[in-house]
């Protein structure tokens, strides 16, 4: 009977993610980025509405599984999703010993080289930028760096990394293990100290993995909204189940050079537009600590969702990103879901 139920809900979806309109874009082919052929998909009903590239989270998560949930955002924008090096195509096309160099820096570059190659194949001159968790690091950086080639900045599940001088994240964690009664996992996390700048990557996923597993928002996350969306996907599949830990595993040797990056390099002024979308209680990355952003003058919109949850723009897809709404009733998602509530955004 399950079965029965997720091959006619795949059927459905598979029929929904259908682009018939005459000026739609349903295009997805391996790019050649930085030296390696990486897979890049757009998708949208009309090609004249502001284009969307998206930085995923992860590390080594593809946004591709999310398509059927955001499908309703495709009659807005066009969407561009990009597999990074260890991340959904790109990491089955090469396997672990074929993804290049693994580092913030790299992936930087290759941001910037797809955001030069979407910007020519649809013939606009600034795109909007949407990241997401771990993308956000990057997501900083390009927006910071390059406001000629992005028209606004979307930072969901938003991460500041702060070079070691907070520990609040630390903290909680700490807590959290001690009043769970976890000793062998806080005698460990102790012994690693708050300051992430000196974890070696092993330990550095040793944390991250614990947040993961011991934070119950995260992990109704990953229940209800990641292996949710890999359950019901149509296939062909971004990469096989069994190989997106290994993608994951890979790319977290970036993650300590992440905590010499943010406000070390250049600070935190950002020219474009800019919508930070965290949720509250956002346990891994807690959204009342370190310096804040500047208030925007520019028409920007600054502000939490009421969802104590990561992934916001996941669980209610059809909010996130629609032009001039807020408030309100939402849309279906493309999942059958049905999302209560908006947030107003700024596009210039």
């Amino acid at each position: 009977m399950l079965l029965t139920y997720r091959a006619l809900k795949r059927r459905a979806l598979a029929k929904s993610l259908r682009i018939t309109a005459p000026n739609g874009i349903d295009e997805s082919s391996y790019v050649r980025i930085g030296g390696l052929d990486q897979w890049i998909s757009v998708r949208g009903e009309d090609r004249s509405n502001p284009v969307l590239l998206e930085l995923h989270g992860g590390p080594g998560a593809s946004n591709s599984i999310f398509t059927p949930r955001t499908r309703a955002w495709e009659r807005h924008f066009t969407i561009v999703r990009w597999d990074m090096r260890g991340a959904g195509r790109t990491f089955a096309a090469h396997g672990p010993a074929g993804q290049g160099e693994l580092t913030l820096d790299r992936l930087y570059a290759d941001a910037l080289e797809v955001t030069d190659h979407i910007r020519a194949r649809l013939g606009v001159p600034k795109v909007v930028l949407l990241a997401n968790s771990f993308g956000t690091v990057t997501g900083l950086r390009l927006a910071r760096d390059h406001p000629e080639r992005y028209s606004a900045y979307v930072g969901t599940d938003q991460n500041i990394i702060a070079g070691g001088t907070d520990s609040s994240a630390y903290d909680d964690l700490l807590a959290r293990l001690r009043g769970a009664g976890k000793r062998r996992q806080l005698s460990r996390l102790t012994a690693m100290g708050p300051d992430p700048t000196s974890w070696s990557p092993e330990e550095w996923s040793c944390y991250a993995k614990t947040v993961t597993t011991t934070d119950p928002l995260t992990y109704d996350t990953m229940k209800t909204v990641v292996i949710r969306s890999l359950w019901f996907l149509p296939p062909p599949h971004p990469a096989r189940p069994a190989r997106l830990p290994e993608g994951h595993d890979l790319l977290r040797t970036t993650g300590p050079t992440g905590d010499v990056l943010g406000r070390i390099r250049g600070g935190h002024h950002l020219p474009p537009p800019r919508l930070p979308l965290p949720g509250r209680l956002r346990r891994p990355h807690p959204t009342g600590t370190g310096p804040p952003l500047p208030r925007p003058t520019d028409g920007s919109a600054e502000g939490l969702r009421p969802h104590p949850r990561r992934l916001p723009l996941r669980r209610l897809p059809a909010s996130g990103c629609v032009p001039g709404t807020a408030g309100g009733e939402g849309e279906a998602g493309g999942d059958g879901l049905t999302d209560g509530e908006n947030v107003a955004w700024s596009r210039p």
